[in-house]
């Protein structure tokens, strides 16, 4: 018994002794069983959670501190550890009881009963401040990367014997090549020679700059280097800024050359500002107006104007100049008073923001010009007074020759049109002889022939053999006088002779009459289509002259299409005219002879043997013309032609 009390004692002393140890260690002791409820909970977790051991006991560690839903992983990440053996450290995140995040590294022991994991032991070491300050870095160090990349200019950074340490993104970006290690010039100088002003042979020291300029730098570009003294990585440096001022530099050398421009050229310049008050004036304005620059300078420009009207004031003019700019002549004055004749333009000066800062006048003395001008304006009135007494005598000459010339062209008119007139009657009366020798002979030759006969042996024939030389003979008068009205149709017609008198006829029956007088009396071996669509029966027409066209354009349907061919007459209207149309499967109408076929006496060349005057479809035209109206036609040779008529509806119809 006393053994074992003596045992019990010294387990109670040292778990006295371990009790006291966890409870004043500085460091976070937590204990676990597998649920994750808190088995120890010492002073220093107490300070670091704000929870008291009181507030904890009982409680499930990730539940309170490591809640699931901000820190998924931690929980499972134990049960798993739990299993296969703790790591020995560990990191994350704790919630304190303010709800502030803490940043612990844990060193983790198992707990076992027997040869069995019970529970964790851990022992934790706050480094949120360190955490932080590596957050800080961390960022202080991509600010200075961000920093140095937004920097337009190329930097590096060199020790005291001119070896590149450091290059910045940008000027690696430009070199395009691993320059670290190498001397500076022999990587940016063409020459591979060293600045003869390098300040490396200066000693800089920290923090003073010196900058130079380099010509043969790169692409043979001019930069602008500032190097200053620094320390890194412990070491004296150099940090090198590189500026590409080629641009700059050949701005400058524009400007210098302008400038040169400015003072070398003749005319006067003057710079204004806005209140007209002088700033700027070359050398050939303090020449022309006789001036000293201390005198110009800040004075009113209307120092040298020699009127201070408003069309010409200085106001004026610098609204226009800031509206466009400013063009025109004015009279100037010089310092003793003299006037003289300038030609002036003016414009604006715009700053970066685009607004007119100040005002660009350049002016030329125009002395000698106006001079040259009023001695040439002279020479002119004299001219101008010269001409003008040529002039008259010129006009009078003029007028009687232009009276002769109009007397010739109007003979030379009067001749042409006589000699076109006999022209188109001698081809009128060579046709017509043409025709009639050969009309008039066949009809006649028929007569004669039949006439003899019955002479002879009438007595002796059959009354049907006698009737029907007399018909023959009928028949040829009858063709001789249709032939006669033709040509006295047309005689008519060209002396005007012929009168509309249009009266309101059944247009249907009347074309119908003549369908059947044509089958009847004329043609017998084709098929005549007809079809009236008009929306009326009784238009008002000339009879006399529908019959023409009727009759004459069906004729010539039938005369020249092939036997047992088709015929078409169409006649429909619209709200402004009465259309006929006849189509045929005929012959058509050669290209050479389309400019005459409405000519009197004028046949086609593609008629052959067969019989006609050439007058019927000039009679077809003088009646459409009479009635108002107009007639064309579509052809083709070999496959027919249509003829289309149009005659304007009367207001009463």
């Amino acid at each position: 018994v006393t053994e074992r009390n003596r045992a019990e004692e010294a387990l109670r002393i040292a778990k006295d002794f371990a009790e006291n140890l966890i409870q004043t260690a500085n460091t976070m002791v937590v204990g676990l069983d597998l649920n994750g409820k808190i088995t120890i909970y010492n002073k220093a977790a107490e300070n670091i959670t704000g929870y008291t051991r009181e507030e904890l006991e009982g409680q499930n560690w990730f539940d309170l501190l490591v809640p699931e839903k901000l820190y998924p992983s931690v929980r499972w990440e134990f049960e798993k550890l739990l299993k296969k053996g703790l790591a020995k450290n560990f990191e994350n995140q704790i919630l304190t009881k303010s709800g502030e995040e803490r940043y612990i590294v844990w060193q983790n022991n198992e707990v076992y009963e027997g040869d069995q994991i019970s529970g964790s032991i851990s022992f934790g070491l706050d480094i949120t401040s360190r955490r932080h300050a590596e957050e800080l870095l961390r960022e202080s160090d991509e600010f200075n990367k961000s920093l140095i990349g937004a920097i337009p200019f190329g930097m590096n950074i060199i020790d005291k014997t001119g070896n590149i340490i450091f290059v910045s993104d940008r000027l690696k970006n430009l070199l395009g090549e691993d320059v670290i290690g190498k001397k500076c010039w022999m990587v940016y100088r063409e020459d591979k020679t060293q600045c003869k002003n390098c300040p490396l042979n200066a000693n800089v020291s920290k923090g003073k700059t010196v900058v130079i300029e380099s010509e043969n730098f790169l692409d043979g570009k001019v930069y602008q280097i500032s190097h200053t003294g620094m320390v890194y990585k412990g070491e004296k440096a150099v940090l090198e800024i590189f500026q590409d001022i080629s641009e700059r530099k050949n701005t400058e050398q524009t400007f210098n050359l302008l400038a040169q421009a400015v003072r070398s050229t003749s005319d006067s310049i003057s710079l204004t500002d806005v209140n007209n008050k002088i700033i700027f004036v070359n050398e050939s304005f303090l020449k022309t107006y006789n001036y000293e620059e201390k005198e110009l300078i800040g004075k009113n420009i209307e120092i040298v104007r020699a009127f201070h009207d408003s069309e010409y004031s200085a106001e004026t003019i610098k609204n226009a100049s800031v509206n466009g700019g400013w063009f025109g002549e004015l009279l100037n004055k010089r310092k003793d008073g003299s006037v003289f004749p300038v030609s002036l333009s003016t414009s604006a000066v715009l700053n970066e923001k685009g607004e007119p800062f100040a005002l660009l006048g350049i002016a030329r003395d125009i002395t000698d010009q106006k001079m040259a001008e009023q001695e040439l304006k002279k020479y002119r009135n004299h001219l101008e007074d010269l001409v003008d007494s040529r002039t008259h005598e010129l006009d009078r000459i003029n007028k009687k020759l232009q009276m002769e010339i109009e007397r010739e062209k109007e003979i030379e008119v009067i001749l042409h049109y006589s000699l076109e007139r006999e022209k188109e009657l001698n081809e009128l009366k060579s046709r017509f002889i043409s025709m009639a020798s050969h009309e008039f002979r066949t009809p006649l030759t028929s007569i004669l022939s039949s006439a003899e006969l019955i002479k002879r042996y009438g007595k002796k024939w059959s009354e049907e053999k006698f009737n029907e030389h007399a018909d023959k003979i009928m028949n040829s008068i009858e063709y001789l006088t249709d032939l006669l009205d033709d040509v006295l149709t047309i005689s008519r017609s060209e002396s005007g002779k012929i009168v509309f008198n249009p009266v309101k006829i059944d247009l249907h029956i009347f074309c119908w009459d003549i369908i059947e007088e044509l089958k009847f009396n004329v043609d017998k071996n084709h098929k005549l289509i007809f079809k009236y669509t008009a929306e009326k029966e009784f238009f008002e027409l000339d009879p006399k002259l529908i019959r023409f066209i009727l009759t004459n354009l069906i004729s010539n349907a039938f005369k020249y299409s092939p036997k047992g061919t088709d015929v078409e007459l169409l006649v429909f209207s619209t709200n402004e005219n009465l259309e006929i149309q006849v189509k045929d499967q005929g012959i058509g109408i050669p290209e050479e002879d389309r400019a005459h076929l409405f000519e009197p006496f004028y046949r086609t060349k593609n008629v052959g043997e067969i019989e006609g005057t050439g007058l019927g479809l000039s009679i077809v035209k003088k009646a459409v013309d009479l009635h108002n109206g107009i007639i064309d036609y579509q052809t083709e040779l070999g496959r027919g032609t249509t003829f289309h008529v149009k005659l304007p509806r009367r207001r009463n119809e």
